[in-house]
């Protein structure tokens, strides 16, 4: 079921916040299986960044986040993208957040 919800969900922003306490580069956001993307050079700490996606329903089903750390660590994550139940989803517009925390943990949550 979580699958078929996501396709009811109809994303208006996607957005990378950066949670570090340095500034991280090369920040790309891939969807899959959509291979839809989303990049940045560089966010600051404490800082986010709009991946400049438009209103579209959210097709994807996982996403690999990749992105450099300050000291130059390169990081890569891949997570399930998440869903809201279809009863719950109908004329629902929402916004993707991803949040990239201190020792490369990344978290994923739709907010309205």
């Amino acid at each position: 079921m979580t699958g078929c919800a996501a396709h009811s969900v109809i994303i208006d922003q996607a957005v990378v916040q950066n949670e570090t306490l340095g500034i991280i580069s090369q920040v790309k956001v891939l969807h899959l299986p959509t291979e839809k993307f989303g990049e940045v050079h560089s966010i600051l700490p404490q800082s986010s960044f709009d991946l400049g996606f438009s209103r579209q329903p959210m097709l994807g089903k996982s996403a690999i986040i990749t992105w450099t750390s300050e000291n130059g660590q390169e990081n890569k994550v891949e997570l399930a993208l998440p869903g809201v139940p279809a009863t719950d989803a109908k004329d629902r517009t929402m916004r993707l957040v991803y949040t990239i925390h201190p020792g490369g943990n990344v978290t994923v949550q739709l907010e309205e």
